[in-house]
């Protein structure tokens, strides 16, 4: 007699952590070394794969890592919650979000600081600093000018040049960046002429595996799957036409986002009574056959199913010259709805109205690497096909990623165009900001939360050094670290090239980490890891850069991603450092 395979459940075993415990720091610091790894141009590729086998991963995103490698402690699976949280919603800044956060949790734990009053006081910077970050008084910031091309193409260059595995370089890097930035500009619609608002970013993404990176372009219109026809040769279609309410002949479409398989016991979601010798299969394929037959009579030209057409179906639409397309899936619809103006038809037992169909100007059979797709074209629709093409399929998957955050950025950059100088310069600017404000106001932060003034300069030192430390982890290690203290930018030399700092100075070839700023435009450097002492820690007298003097080449993050990366990070280094004990079963 065989076995049962059932497996029953073991019994519970509660394991308590603490943050003090050897192995929970341990587990901290390596997921951070891992995260500060990846981080930059320079960023190390990671290689994840089960320790029993199974698929390879190799990436240096945020979303590609979290979601590949297995957390066991809870603590790690909140902060990795989070940054998740973050990435759902802006596609960038994960990395920094997940270093931040574990560079204050460390800290915090090699400090004799009370960890409540820590937890509270990180919230008081972090609103001080984005107090200042959003101020028009804050001189890290800048607005992009979208009629600059050249400022936009520095811009989406910078983002593909900080993910070192898509591997873009020199003029593959430049071209690409083109095709995206062209790509975005086309999909902006003319309010005077188009809809105002829209169910998708209206760029769907293609994905083509095994062709060179060169293969990537646009497609005006929507590019879907179509197995029906050939994959090797491209077929002219003959499709019927209606007139529209302009009196145009255009192509109707009905988009069904409902089964039309005849499987009533996946659809009728009810009980319901079967007459004797009745088929319910049989009598629900009647009323989707007798739903086409209306669609026909309709003139209907294309009819689009998300999900499976039964073969009786599609046979009548062949009969009666009916272009058809079935297993959509759920991710496309939105797209179809944009670039066609229909509405999903969800119910096959009632007549459609006409406020569901949908029209378009042209269809195209075409074929990309060996696979057969329709070409939905619409004259005034601005929804584009991006076409990404690498030999790679996990280079795909990494360029599809950092596409989709590229273009979220240039998205959010229409609402707030405002960017913060990048390469390092924004951390160590708000650093040495912050460090001046917590010096002017010592006494009153010390009043307001009942400790010690020497208690939140400590506070303050522990923040500013970890933004100060993500500054750092994005260039070779090879490099040097240093701050200017006129505009608090920071600036790479190579380890052990100077052993006085007045000899770089008033050198035009050495530049800051954003770019804007060369030796010759600063009074003084000092060494990042050395403290600021002196008038020069009281002093912030910077003002903020002539517009004209920001060049097209600048190095630049998105405010609104780093904003929230930093309240994400702070929140929850402040909710850990709170935590008594973690509580959780081993089994």
């Amino acid at each position: 007699m065989m076995g049962s395979r059932e497996t029953f459940k073991k019994p519970s075993h509660l394991q308590v952590d603490t943050l003090d415990d050897p192995e929970i720091r341990a587990a901290i610091s390596t997921l951070r070394q891992i995260v500060a790894s990846c981080m930059g141009p320079h960023g190390k590729i990671k290689i994840i794969q089960n320790a029993t086998g199974g698929h390879i991963t190799r990436t240096t995103t945020s979303s590609r890592l979290f979601g590949a490698i297995s957390l066991s402690k809870p603590v790690l699976k909140l902060i990795v919650s989070s940054v998740q949280s973050h990435v759902e919603q802006y596609q960038d800044g994960g990395l920094m979000a997940c270093l931040f956060c574990l560079l204050l949790v460390e800290s915090s734990l090699d400090c004799d600081v009370n960890r409540s009053i820590l937890a509270d006081l990180y919230q008081v910077f972090y609103d001080i600093v984005d107090d200042y970050m959003n101020s028009d008084e804050c001189a890290c910031k800048y607005e992009l000018d979208f009629s600059n091309l050249e400022a936009m193409m520095a811009f989406v260059q910078n983002m593909y040049d900080s993910k070192p595995f898509c591997g873009l370089y020199g003029y593959q890097l430049e071209e690409f960046s083109r095709l995206i930035l062209q790509t975005f500009l086309q999909c902006i619609p003319d309010m005077a002429s188009s809809k105002a608002s829209f169910y998708t970013t209206r760029i769907y993404l293609l994905c083509v595996k095994h062709e060179d990176m060169n293969y990537s372009r646009n497609l005006n219109g929507l590019v879907i799957e179509y197995p029906e026809l050939s994959s090797h040769v491209e077929k002219k279609l003959s499709i019927k036409r209606s007139l529209d309410s302009a009196s145009c002949h255009r192509i109707k479409v009905a988009l069904v986002n409902c089964s039309m398989s005849g499987d009533a016991e996946s659809e009728l979601n009810a009980n319901y009574e079967v007459a004797t010798g009745v088929n319910p299969d049989m009598f629900y394929l009647e009323k989707i056959l007798s739903f086409c037959y209306q669609l026909v009579t309709l003139g209907t030209g294309l009819v689009i199913c998300q999900k499976v057409m039964h073969p009786q179906v599609k046979e009548y639409f062949r009969k009666e010259g009916v272009l058809f397309t079935d297993r959509l899936g759920a991710m496309p619809v939105p797209y179809v709805q944009d670039v066609t103006g229909a509405t999903p038809i969800g119910l096959l037992t009632e007549a459609p109205s006409d406020g569901m169909f949908g029209w378009i100007d042209h269809i195209e059979h075409v074929v990309i690497h060996d696979k057969s797709y329709l070409h939905l074209q619409e004259v005034d629709s601005c929804v584009i096909t991006l076409v990404l093409a690498t030999p790679d399929e996990d280079k795909l998957d990494e360029l599809k990623t950092t596409t989709l955050g590229v273009l979220r950025n240039l998205e959010r950059l229409i609402i707030q165009p405002e960017v913060l100088f990048g390469g390092g310069c924004w951390n160590t600017h708000v650093a040495s900001y912050l460090r001046h404000h917590v010096a002017q106001n010592l006494s009153a932060l010390a009043s307001t939360h009942d400790c010690s003034e020497s208690l939140v300069s400590t506070s303050a030192e522990i923040f500013a050094r970890c933004m100060e430390k993500i500054a750092m982890v994005t260039s070779p290690d090879s490099m040097d670290h240093l701050v200017d203290v006129s505009s608090h930018h920071v600036w790479r030399v190579t380890k052990g090239e100077i052993n006085d700092i007045s000899t770089i100075r008033h050198s035009a070839s050495l530049k800051c980490g954003c770019g804007l700023l060369n030796g010759t435009m600063v009074k003084d450097f000092q060494f990042l890891n050395e403290k600021l002492s002196g008038p020069k820690y009281k002093e912030f007298l910077v003002s903020k850069p002539n517009s004209e003097a920001i060049g097209c080449d600048i190095v630049s993050d998105s405010l609104s991603v780093v904003v929230n990366a930093l309240r994400i990070a702070v929140n929850t280094a402040s909710s850990i450092i709170t935590v008594g004990q973690f509580i959780h079963d081993t089994n």
